[in-house]
């Protein structure tokens, strides 16, 4: 009669908590990445992982404070055997709370962000199992006389509770089993770490230059607003072309095993950089394109986009040649890149985002993150220009800094460099990466206003220990029709 009277309590108590909780209170970081749409309660789909299970939990915990009362009528009648169906009830509510976590931890991939609710569901699956126990221990002690008409309701409440488990709990589990092919090997123990390919992704203005042992390649702009070549500054910080394209643009390069690898937006070269020949190695069919390429640790990873969800690939090197392409990742949230959340991880700006100008369509360039702080160059105005280049400082506590006249930022050895145009050139400065303590490293006069120059129009690259600073668009500055600026500097 007590356990009776505590069960209908307990199940009843969390039955509300259920009914006015949409979800306990999960996060997963791959939310943060990828769109994962049979997730996301938002989504405005018929049903959702989480309204699958949400829906589940809301009729056990009901089922069983109807099945508890039923049979607390059915023994003040005496036509029910004692103990038998609080047991069955105790554990499928054990059960189906253990399920529900470890389908949103294992199967769904989040993880627990402690809450009243969860701690009210741990409460009741832990009484749930100690009823269950002592149940049946007095079962197993008061075994005599018992008939089978006692067994017909108790095989109901066993039955019901399987029906529900198989119209939800599964429903959850086919949902989670279907999604699980777009987490490719990034979702194994066994991938590059995220931050490792961070680190080496965004070494110079989002891949467009790479520091290897025969000298610093990067992607130049000749004659044009358009980035169709490979120069490549050796040690002695003397600059050469090695590649010229007619009828490409050039978008990223990596390098690995005295090759470069080179995104031409809609496919993948590879160049020899002693002689300049180069070799279509990936050329996806349409839809499909290129929209971006790194190389890290001897693997070429890639975004293959098409007219549905974008995805990441990755191939070994070996020797130059690719082995076949592997899924690393796809789904990917390409609506959340734009983010400049601190809080946020990031790996979306730099593998998904467009190369050459992210966030162009969004007003950005140039994006970065560096430990507290994230970066990005956009279009300012200050008092005396209408239009400028500005370098946004966002902080962890949600404040946001402007730098204006600012049109490219690197980060090295834990420092911010970046150039600052002013009304007769630019300064090459470098400064903590809070934006304090800057200092001019060097100064070049053009001897014409540069502050209103084409905002991204200037990089700033760092390698073989010294900087360069490239741009296009100075043709009023330069006096001629190129208007392509390449200076050196060294590195102090």
């Amino acid at each position: 009669m007590i356990t009776s009277i505590l069960l209908l309590l307990i199940y009843l108590f969390c039955f509300v908590t259920t009914m006015s909780t949409a979800e306990p209170g999960f996060t997963s970081f791959y939310d943060t990445i990828m769109k994962r749409a049979p997730f996301d309660a938002t989504e405005h789909l018929q049903e959702t992982f989480i309204s699958v299970m949400h829906n589940w939990l809301f009729f056990v915990l009901f089922a069983a404070f109807v099945f508890i009362l039923i049979n607390h009528f059915l023994l003040l009648i005496k036509v029910a055997l004692r103990h038998i169906t609080e047991a069955i009830v105790g554990f499928c509510i054990f059960l189906s709370f253990a399920y529900y976590y470890y389908a949103y931890i294992r199967l769904a991939r989040y993880e627990i962000e402690m809450s009243d609710t969860h701690i009210i569901y741990f409460v009741t699956a832990g009484l749930s199992l100690l009823i269950a126990v002592f149940k049946v221990i007095l079962l197993i002690r008061d075994h005599k006389g018992v008939k089978k008409g006692h067994l017909v309701f108790p095989a109901l409440v066993l039955s019901a509770f399987g029906v529900m488990f198989f119209s939800y709990g599964i429903k959850g589990y086919g949902i989670c089993k279907e999604y699980n092919v777009n987490y490719g090997i990034y979702g194994q123990e066994e991938h590059v770490l995220r931050t490792d390919l961070e680190d080496a992704f965004i070494g110079n203005f989002a891949n467009q230059a790479v520091d290897t042992e025969k000298g610093l390649f990067f992607i130049d702009y000749e004659s044009q607003a358009f980035p169709t070549c490979i120069k490549r500054m050796d040690s002695n910080g003397e600059i050469s072309t090695v590649y010229q394209s007619s009828d490409r643009w050039l978008w990223t390069i990596g390098y690995d095993d005295g090759y470069l690898f080179v995104n031409c937006r809609n496919d993948l070269i590879r160049i020899d950089p002693d002689t300049g020949a180069d070799e279509k190695i990936i050329d996806p069919e349409d839809p499909e394109y290129i929209s971006d390429a790194c190389v890290v640790d001897g693997k070429l990873y890639y975004v293959l986009n098409d007219d549905k969800a974008p995805r990441i690939m990755v191939c070994e090197i070996e020797d130059g040649e690719l082995s076949e392409a592997q899924l690393y990742i796809s789904d990917i949230d390409l609506i959340g890149v734009w983010t400049y959340d601190p809080d946020a991880d990031l790996l979306e700006v730099y593998i998904a985002g467009e190369p050459a100008h992210p966030g162009w369509s969004h007003g950005s360039w140039q994006q970065r993150a560096e430990g507290m702080y994230r970066y990005y160059i956009t279009e300012g105005q200050d008092e005396e220009l209408d239009r400028c280049p500005a370098l946004a400082i966002c902080s962890e506590d949600g404040s946001k800094e402007f730098m204006y006249y600012v049109d490219a930022i690197n980060v090295h050895n834990g420092m911010l460099y970046y150039v600052l145009l002013n009304d007769h050139g630019f300064d090459i400065c470098r400064c903590d990466l809070d934006g304090s303590n800057t200092e001019v490293l060097d100064s070049v006069d053009l001897g014409a206003e540069c502050r209103d120059l084409y905002v991204g129009g200037i990089r700033i690259i760092i390698g073989q220990g010294r900087i360069v600073v490239s741009g296009f668009g100075l043709q009023e500055q330069l006096g001629n029709d190129e208007g392509t600026i390449c200076y050196v500097t060294d590195l102090v």
